[in-house]
């Protein structure tokens, strides 16, 4: 039975990356196995797909256009261009292969979108990240660069100034579905209007699992911790990827007498090193 045509917009789609271009080959895997994925990305993205060997049931609609970073206002500014030539090229694809949908991966935020609701199919958009906050206490303690802990601070309100864009409440508002990687991100989506949400990977504490005396269930596990304990943190070498926190874990574990051993797996650009404390 031929499977039904959806289109996945992915500007980077990438196999061997993580973030947004992993998240996207991710997604898109999962879905070709339901749909003939109709996948419209960069020329550059379509060939690294395509000579990964992992992709031969999808069909690419390569746009010619140039990824530029990793300065943050530069990538932008790319995407922005994404997004202006997506909507022509989704108008152009849709007589042709007659889509039951569109599905939307990347940029994973909701802070600029292209304009899905232009388009005659139904859409989701998803998982759209970005609306989480660091509480005040942490936020005040991190000891971040000046650059850093201003960005840190407005944060929440250039979340709601982007979601007073008009176009993106619109993109919003009429997409199907929208899913977020956490609660607190499917807070504003739903503020913006979003109709139907979901969660995803969610990152928060579910509060209705924790025992009903938290203190009394960490004197039960202290004895065996402090006999005991083993942490990992992995991720990229920056600020913003919480390896700090996992120093300070650490710290607090050693001050109460815990018997620790934390490894420490982190990327750079040019590498990958493995160090444990």
């Amino acid at each position: 039975m031929q499977k039904p045509n959806l289109l996945v917009p992915a500007l980077n789609v990438n196999p061997y990356q993580g973030t947004e271009p992993g998240k996207a080959f991710q997604w898109t895997t999962a879905l070709a196995e339901f749909y003939q994925v109709h996948v419209i990305c960069s020329v550059q993205a379509a060939e690294i797909c395509q000579k990964s060997g992992r992709c031969e049931s999808w069909i690419f609609h390569p746009v010619d256009i140039e990824i530029k970073g990793p300065s943050f206002i530069r990538f932008y500014k790319s995407y922005y261009k994404w997004c202006r030539l997506l909507i022509p090229k989704c108008l152009e694809l849709i007589p042709q292969i007659r889509p039951i949908g569109l599905h939307h991966t990347v940029l994973g935020s909701f802070r600029m979108l292209p304009g899905y609701h232009r388009l005659s199919i139904p859409y989701t958009l998803g998982p759209l990240g970005g609306g989480e906050t660091a509480p005040w206490h942490l936020l005040r303690e991190s000891s971040l660069p000046a650059s850093a802990f201003i960005k840190e601070m407005i944060r929440p309100t250039l979340n709601y100034a982007c979601l007073l864009n008009p176009q993106v409440r619109q993109v919003i508002q009429n997409a199907r579905v929208v899913i977020a990687t956490t609660p607190e991100t499917e807070g504003l989506l739903k503020w913006a209007g979003a109709r139907k949400t979901a969660v995803v990977f969610p990152d928060a504490i579910d509060l209705s699992r924790l025992p009903a005396d938290p203190l009394h269930a960490r004197q039960l596990q202290l004895g065996e911790l402090r006999a005991n304990f083993r942490g990992i943190w992995s991720g990229r070498f920056l600020w913003w990827k919480g390896g700090q926190l996992a120093l300070r874990f650490l710290a607090r574990l050693r001050q109460a007498g815990c018997n620790v051993h934390e490894r420490i797996l982190y990327s750079t650009k040019c590498q990958s090193v493995n160090c444990e404390r």
